[in-house]
C-alpha cells in the first residue's frame, strides 16, 4: 500500500508543476510579467494641435523604461501624406528619470488638416495622427 500512495502523490505533483508551468509561460506571453526595461517612451495625455499663424502642436511624452532619457535623444517627426518634417520642440523637462514626463511644445504656421506623426525614441517609434482644427 505504501508505494501505491507513492506513486498518485507523485504523479499529483508532476501536474502542478506542469501546470504552474503552463501558466507562467502564458503570463510571459501575454506581457503580465514583463515591464519595458531600458529608454522606452509612451505618449501620456492628449495631443493638442491648434492651427493658426503661429500655430502650436504639444505633446506629452512619458519615460515607461527604466533608465533616464534626454530629449536629445528623441525625435518628432510631423508631415502630411508621404511626407514628414524633423520638428524643433520646447521642452519642459530636458530629461525624464524612469516615470517621468516632458511636453514639446512646437510653434509654427498650421494649417487645419489631419497631420502623420512620428515620434522616434530610443528603444521604439510611436506613430499616430493629430487632428488640427
Amino acid at each position: 500500500m505504501g508505494k501505491g500512495v507513492s506513486t498518485i502523490i507523485a504523479v499529483i505533483i508532476m501536474l502542478l508543476i506542469t501546470i504552474a508551468l503552463a501558466g507562467l509561460a502564458y503570463m510571459i506571453i501575454t506581457g503580465l510579467l514583463t515591464t519595458h526595461t531600458g529608454k522606452f517612451i509612451e505618449l501620456f495625455g492628449d495631443i493638442v494641435c491648434r492651427s493658426g499663424t503661429p500655430g502650436t502642436y504639444t505633446i506629452s511624452i512619458k519615460n515607461a523604461g527604466s533608465e533616464v532619457i534626454n530629449v536629445n535623444e528623441l525625435s518628432i517627426f510631423i508631415g502630411g501624406t508621404g511626407s514628414a518634417y524633423l520638428k524643433t520642440c520646447t521642452w519642459t523637462n530636458t530629461t525624464l528619470s524612469p516615470g517621468g514626463t516632458t511636453t514639446c511644445t512646437i510653434q509654427e504656421n498650421i494649417s487645419p488638416g489631419i497631420y502623420a506623426l512620428r515620434i522616434v525614441g530610443p528603444a521604439n517609434i510611436i506613430t499616430g495622427s493629430i487632428a488640427c482644427p
